[in-house]
């Protein structure tokens, strides 16, 4: 498939991120797992199970029509088991990315493409999660809250610079 089905939460400017959550593939080959650092359908990171692997994966736009451009950044095989739950986690640090399956260190990368993003899950089948969850350090979040500050006051500049509405003709609706 040359896009997965996701859901997605949080801001792009999220930086340095854990994101984690129960997977229970229903079905087994199908691609699911989290993503993190999200920009759009074309441009994250995942970690989870894709065929008989677990994969750390960069994807970035398309290498031709309908052909994503995706980079395998770590990968190991997997035997995963249909109505399994499995623990998954990410851990985005600068440009260090650690993927842990049931609280055990399994892939690990650097990688520098994307410093910021949104986080999610993703299912090319039926998949079931539970247990989502988001999580930053102190310093990343007071350096969220700076870039979240600036990014509004920018809005609010723009905003400023819009004409404004100017009242022109008046009419009756009876």
């Amino acid at each position: 498939a040359h896009t997965h089905p996701l859901l997605c939460v949080g801001d792009p400017l999220w930086g340095d991120v854990a994101v984690e959550a129960s997977v229970t593939p229903e079905v087994d080959g199908a691609r699911c797992g989290i993503v993190f650092r999200y920009r759009n359908n074309r441009c994250y990171y995942f970690f989870g199970f894709d065929a008989d692997r677990v994969a750390l994966i960069r994807v970035r736009h398309e290498a031709e029509f309908h052909v994503p451009d995706e980079v395998v950044l770590a990968e190991a095989s997997f035997e995963r088991q249909p109505f399994t739950e499995y623990r998954l986690s990410a851990v985005a640090t600068r440009d260090a990315l650690t993927g842990s399956l049931d609280g055990v260190d399994l892939l690990s990368a650097n990688d520098d493409t994307y410093g910021a993003g949104k986080a999610g899950v993703i299912a090319d089948d039926v998949t079931r999660f539970a247990g989502i969850r988001v999580t930053t350090t102190e310093a990343a979040r007071e350096a969220f809250a700076i870039l979240r500050s600036k990014r509004e006051r920018e809005l609010d500049h723009l905003r400023e610079a819009n004409p404004k509405p100017v009242l022109w003709k008046r009419f009756s609706t009876e």
